[in-house]
């Protein structure tokens, strides 16, 4: 039997970070995807998206920094 990566638990606050360098905060979380604020990315105007809240997949994010209670 193969052993599956799972997938960390995020919370609405958390900031993190995509493969491609880019910081969002979670403002909501799905089975496998997240809604982050990609605001927090330094430069995002010149990311040209439309939108600042982007889904991004759990696989390819990793947590910078907790939510603090």
């Amino acid at each position: 039997m193969e052993e599956t990566e799972e997938l960390f638990d995020y919370i609405v606050g958390d900031m993190v970070k995509t493969k491609d360098g880019w910081v969002a905060e979670v403002t909501a979380v799905l089975t496998n995807t997240v809604v982050g604020d990609l605001s927090h990315t330094k430069n995002f105007e010149s990311l040209g998206l439309e939108f600042e809240k982007q889904v991004l997949l759990k696989s390819e994010i990793e947590l910078l920094e907790r939510k603090t209670k």
